[in-house]
């Protein structure tokens, strides 16, 4: 049982969000390791969800041993959760990436946060508080400085299209967590969403949206041959441990927050392909990370604040009725 609105579990939330986005940001490069040595995108996304499963499930065993009860009992919702945020988002920014160049696909992935504060202030007609969008536009400023925005890149109609799509899909891994987390512990709703996740994934590959093709045996990392085993199996086993992380952290956060602080995915993302393949990171680059960390720290400071002179409020300007508390901080 998860009471979101209290300051205690807001602060439990803040390392499991920070351990998640490490974990999602060191399984890019392990990735692209893959990508390189003439893996498909549907191979590799397939792959990935199928060890980080075994992974998660491994983790809700330990956790919650009858955690697949709970998974069927409320299998709509767990299928539903995989299927859009684990296999949608991943689809489409690959399907984007072919479109444009990577930097400007993952910055309209990484609109996702947009697509939150967005949603939560539509659906409870609840303006954000000063300090989160701005905490929200300078993490963002920092973002597209540290994907090499600015310094000029091709746009694609079909690919903003097909980045668009996958920053909602990363929105809904926000909202849909946070509400799903009522009736489904993390461990359970990560380990469950990422077996539909993966049969999901298995569907798409077989019907020859995203064909599965095996490449080279050896892969280059960090300068060095190594079998593909190790980044394959190190690229599940992150994601198993990033998804749990991930859903926990959001249980306890508000669906703003928890996106915010997922931008911490990009300089770590950045850090570890500096360090197995090699990429170069620039002063501008350097720079956008410190403002992205800057922007993520005032959202937190914010939220901290508000949490403190109001426990049971989300981060706003103005009183919410009883029906908008239930929706940002349903009680289980």
């Amino acid at each position: 049982m998860f009471m979101k609105s209290t300051r205690q579990t807001q602060l439990a939330g803040l390392p499991l969000a920070v351990a998640a986005a490490m974990c999602f940001g060191v399984s890019g490069p392990f990735a692209k390791t893959l990508t390189q040595a003439g893996w498909s995108t549907g191979g590799v996304v397939l792959t990935r969800l199928g060890i980080a499963a075994v992974a998660a499930a491994l983790v809700a065993q330990w956790f919650e041993p009858d955690w697949w009860r709970t998974v069927w009992r409320h299998r709509s919702a767990v299928a539903l959760y995989g299927l859009i945020s684990m296999v949608i988002s991943q689809f489409c920014f690959f399907s984007a990436a072919q479109h444009m160049s990577v930097g400007i696909a993952l910055m309209l992935e990484y609109l996702s946060p947009v697509v939150v504060i967005s949603w939560m202030w539509a659906s409870t007609r609840v303006r954000p508080s000063a300090g989160v969008l701005v905490g929200a536009s300078v993490a963002l400023i920092g973002a597209m400085t540290v994907l090499g925005v600015f310094t000029g890149a091709s746009i694609d109609g079909a690919g903003v299209l097909w980045g668009l799509a996958a920053a909602s899909a990363g929105a809904a891994y926000f909202i849909l967590g946070h509400r799903f987390s009522d009736n489904v512990s993390p461990t359970a709703l990560a380990a469950g969403g990422l077996v539909f996740g993966t049969a999901g994934m298995a569907a798409i590959v077989a019907t020859g949206l995203a064909p599965a093709v095996k490449g080279a045996q050896e892969v280059t990392m960090a300068g060095a041959q190594t079998s593909a085993l190790v980044p394959l199996v190190a690229l599940g086993f992150t994601t198993g441990l990033a998804y749990p992380f991930g859903v926990a952290a959001i249980s306890r956060l508000r669906p703003t927050v928890a996106s915010i602080l997922g931008l911490l995915e990009i300089p770590v993302a950045v850090l570890m392909a500096w360090l197995l393949l090699g990429e170069r990171l620039s002063v501008l680059q350097m720079i956008g990370a410190a403002v992205l960390l800057s922007g993520v720290a005032l959202t937190q400071r914010q939220g901290s604040s508000a949490e403190g002179a109001s426990p049971d409020l989300p981060l706003c300007g103005e009183d919410v009725d009883a029906s908008e508390q239930d929706f940002l901080f349903p009680s289980r």
